[in-house]
């Protein structure tokens, strides 16, 4: 809610394009984020309205990435454009938007967002039906992927990869991968929890002393001082 009130915010005019760059970035993965489990819930209409509000951040950060010729601005528009291509089931214009996107993250050197791109690809691939290239560029993938790097990639890596192996035939390996998917889920469900928990907690404390405050100020009321005869 709070990226879309800034979107709206910079929707009535900005002077920083790169500030809006960023909000505009985060903006349309959070709305992907919202559309891929709107789909998954067989949500038609909330995933379809997702995806248009993924889309306009992608065409203003596109804008905004020519207007500053700003390589690593681009880079984070064609990871969220590709999702979006595989989202609307468009495997092939994701694996042609992916084709070149890998090397434009490596130049600008966003080894994150390369990774998420090979990912990206591996996915379009298999719901493209090539499962043996898909678990090749998986298995490259998790030569480099490690504990230390963000969660929401090592949880696509194992899901993908589970697909993969089951569509191999490879029906144990999978079912790991599964269960390794599922833990890093559940333990980010813990911390966005974690999080939101803090976050109110903090939240109700500000109201208690902003009250008590208030509270104080009507029991001492001001008196004005004595005028000099």
């Amino acid at each position: 809610r709070l990226l879309a009130e800034l979107v709206g915010q910079f929707q009535a005019g900005t002077t920083e394009p790169r500030l809006e760059a960023t909000v505009r970035s985060n903006h349309a993965s959070v709305s992907l984020q919202i559309a891929r489990l709107a789909k998954q819930g067989d949500d038609a209409a909330g995933c379809a309205e997702a995806l248009e509000h993924a889309q306009a951040s992608i065409e203003r950060t596109r804008e905004i990435a020519a207007l500053l010729q700003d390589p690593r601005i681009d880079a984070f528009a064609d990871v969220h454009a590709a999702e979006r291509a595989l989202l609307c089931g468009e495997h092939d214009s994701a694996l042609a938007l992916l084709e070149g996107a890998v090397a434009h993250a490596d130049a600008a050197g966003l080894w994150a967002h390369a990774r998420q791109l090979r990912l990206l690809e591996a996915e379009a691939l298999q719901s493209r039906g090539d499962s043996s290239a898909a678990l090749a560029l998986l298995q490259a993938v998790g030569e480099r992927l490690d504990d230390g790097h963000e969660l929401g990639a090592r949880i696509r890596y194992h899901s993908q990869l589970q697909r993969a192996l089951a569509a191999r035939g490879n029906s144990a390996d999978a079912l790991l991968h599964f269960e390794r998917a599922r833990s890093l889920a559940q333990y980010r469900q813990y911390r966005q929890a974690r999080a939101q928990s803090r976050f109110l907690r903090a939240r109700l404390e500000l109201e208690h002393l902003y009250r008590y405050r208030a509270e104080s100020s009507a029991a001492w009321p001001s008196t004005q001082p004595d005028e000099l005869n």
